[in-house]
């Protein structure tokens, strides 16, 4: 399975146990407006 994480696309695609890890969930990584549609 592929575990490349790109962030700097138009469309990006994850998974609740992705989105879910600590290590995601702080704004280095994904700012506070990077999410349009959950």
């Amino acid at each position: 399975m592929n575990s490349t994480k790109d962030i700097d696309k138009d469309i990006v695609f994850s998974s609740v146990q992705s989105l879910g890890k600590e290590n995601y969930l702080n704004e280095e990584y994904f700012p506070r407006n990077y999410i349009d549609y959950i």
